[in-house]
C-alpha cells in the first residue's frame, strides 16, 4: 500500500525518536522522563511509538483561551479562525524615515495599544520589541503587566526562563484565578537538531502543570542545524516537537499543545539566514500537514520578510507567506503584523500595512456563500439588456458594506493621488498609526485587580534585583 507524505515522514520520525532521541538539558524533565518509564541516557530521551501515541492522544484537537473581555474569547483549532498575534522579538524599531534604533518599553505599549484598537489582530504578542531601556533580569514583568492593563484579548506568556513563566502564571491568576482554564499561549523554541535548552523544557513543565496551552516550535536553519533537504527539516522539527509534547502530557494530559512549524534556509554566500523565500513557506506548508495529521492546531507563517523597509519586497514576500498560512488552515499565526529584517525589527508603519494585508486575503480566500434564495434574477430582468445597476435601490441598500474598505490602498485615479499633500503608502501609514495612537482609551479593569498587577511587579523586581 502506498504510503502518503504524512505517514512516510511519521514512521522516519518513530525511528529517529527511538534510534536517536531527543536531549533535554533539565534535570527536572529528565526526571519526569524516568519516573514514566522512558529509556534514557544521560540526557537523552528515548520515545517508542506507543509512548508518542499516548501523548497525541491527550492533546485536546480545539481548545478556547479566555480574554480579560469575554468577547475577545478566541477558539483554536478545527476550523475556526486562525489566532493573529504580532511580530515577536526584535530588538530594533525601523523608523519611517529609514533609520534603526533600539527598541524602548513605550514602543512596547504603543504596539499594545495597536493590538487593542485593532480590526485584525486578536491575540496580544509577547517582546513585539525587545525593551533595551529596561533590564532584562525583569523586563518581562514590564512586558506582562503591558499586555494585562493595556490590551482586553488573550495575551501571549513568558517562557524565558522558569521564572518568567512562573511570574506569567502567577500574574494570570491575579485576573483569571486559580482555574487551570487557557487564558494565555506561550512559545517554546527547540533547538536544532533535536534538543531543548534547559529554559524551554522548564517552562513546558510550568505551563503545563497550570494548564496553559504551549507553542512547540522545531523550525531549524536548512544547510546549517539542520540538512539542506527541507523534508529532512520537517523530519528533525517532527521529532522534537513530538518529544515536546509528550514531556507537556506526562506532566498533565489534556494540556493544550500548538504545533509550531516553521524553518529557514542559510544563504551559502553569506552564511545568513532569510524568510521571505518559497522554502520557508513549503515547510510551513508541509508542517501544517503534520498538525492536521495529528489533528493538532497549527502555528506558522506571519507576514515574513526580509526586507528592512515598507517597499516592495516586504509587500510581496509577507503576503506570500501570509497567504500560506491561511491556505494551509494554520492555528496560530506569530509575525502577522510589523515584522522587518528576518525577525530583526518591528515598524508601526508595516504593523498597518499588514493589518490591511491580513484582511485583504482573509476576504479573498472567504469562500463565496449563496443558496437559492440569494440568487435574484428578477433584477437583472428588471433592467435587462444594456441597462445599469449603479441607482437601482439594491445597490444603495448595499454600497456601504458589499466591498473591502482598504483605507491605506491607493484606489483614485492619477491626478486625484497627484494632487493628495501625502501620496505615499508609508506616509498614509504613519499618520494613521499616530490618529490610532492619539484615539487610543485604556479598557476597563477592576482598581483592585489592577492595584494587585503592579503590586506583584514591584515586588519581584524588588526580589529579582
Amino acid at each position: 500500500m502506498k504510503r502518503n507524505k504524512q505517514n512516510l515522514i511519521h514512521d522516519a520520525t518513530l525511528n529517529l525518536l527511538a534510534q536517536t532521541g531527543v536531549a533535554f538539558y533539565a534535570e527536572e524533565a529528565v526526571q519526569c522522563f524516568q519516573s514514566h518509564g522512558f529509556k534514557t541516557e544521560k540526557n537523552v530521551i528515548f520515545f517508542n511509538e506507543k509512548q508518542i501515541q499516548t501523548a497525541l492522544d491527550s492533546a485536546p484537537s480545539q481548545f478556547t483561551v479566555r480574554a480579560r473581555d469575554p468577547k475577545y474569547n478566541l477558539t483554536l483549532g478545527g476550523q475556526n479562525k486562525p489566532a493573529l498575534a504580532p511580530g515577536y522579538g526584535a530588538p530594533f524599531i525601523m523608523e519611517n524615515k529609514g533609520t534603526r534604533r533600539k527598541a524602548t518599553i513605550e514602543d512596547y505599549q504603543s504596539f499594545c495599544k495597536l493590538v487593542q484598537t485593532s480590526e485584525v489582530i486578536n491575540f496580544t504578542g509577547f517582546m513585539m520589541g525587545d525593551p533595551s531601556n529596561l533590564p532584562p533580569e525583569t523586563y518581562h514583568l514590564d512586558m506582562l503587566l503591558n499586555n494585562m492593563l493595556l490590551c482586553s484579548k488573550p495575551f501571549m506568556g513568558s517562557p524565558l526562563t522558569a521564572q518568567t513563566a512562573r511570574d506569567s502564571v502567577q500574574m494570570a491568576k491575579i485576573i483569571f484565578g486559580n482555574s487551570l482554564e487557557p487564558v494565555m499561549v506561550s512559545n517554546i523554541n527547540s533547538l536544532a537538531p533535536l534538543q531543548f535548552a534547559p529554559e524551554m523544557a522548564q517552562s513546558i513543565i510550568i505551563f503545563s502543570e497550570a494548564g496553559q496551552p504551549i507553542i512547540i516550535m522545531g523550525a531549524g536553519i536548512m544547510g546549517s542545524t539542520v540538512p539542506i533537504q527541507p523534508v529532512d527539516l520537517i523530519l528533525i522539527q517532527n521529532a522534537s516537537i513530538l518529544a515536546g509534547i509528550c514531556l507537556s502530557q506526562l506532566v498533565n494530559p489534556g494540556t493544550p499543545i500548538i504545533y509550531g512549524t516553521g524553518g529557514s534556509p542559510m544563504d551559502m554566500q553569506t552564511g545568513a539566514i532569510y524568510h521571505g523565500c518559497p522554502e520557508t513557506n513549503l515547510v510551513i506548508r508541509e508542517g501544517a500537514s503534520m498538525a492536521n495529521f495529528y489533528d493538532l492546531p497549527s502555528r506558522g507563517g506571519g507576514t515574513l520578510t526580509d526586507a528592512h523597509c515598507l517597499d516592495y519586497q516586504a509587500g510581496y514576500q509577507s503576503a506570500l507567506s501570509m497567504k500560506t498560512a491561511l491556505d494551509s488552515c494554520v492555528s496560530f499565526i506569530l509575525h502577522a503584523c510589523g515584522i522587518l529584517s528576518t525577525f530583526m525589527a518591528m515598524s508601526f508603519e508595516k504593523f498597518l500595512a499588514d493589518e490591511e494585508l491580513c484582511r485583504h486575503i482573509l476576504k479573498a480566500i472567504q469562500p463565496l456563500e449563496f443558496n437559492q434564495d440569494q440568487i435574484d434574477i428578477s433584477i437583472i430582468k428588471e433592467i435587462g439588456i444594456g441597462g445599469q445597476f449603479l441607482t437601482h435601490p439594491s445597490t444603495f441598500e448595499r454600497c456601504r458594506n458589499e466591498f473591502l474598505c482598504l483605507k491605506l490602498a491607493n484606489r483614485m485615479p492619477f491626478d486625484s493621488w497627484q494632487a493628495q499633500p501625502v501620496s505615499s503608502y508609508k506616509e498614509r501609514a504613519a499618520n494613521a498609526v499616530a490618529t490610532r495612537l492619539n484615539e487610543y482609551q485604556k479598557p476597563d479593569m477592576d482598581s483592585a485587580l489592577e492595584k494587585e498587577l503592579i503590586q506583584y511587579v514591584q515586588t519581584r523586581k524588588k526580589e529579582i534585583c
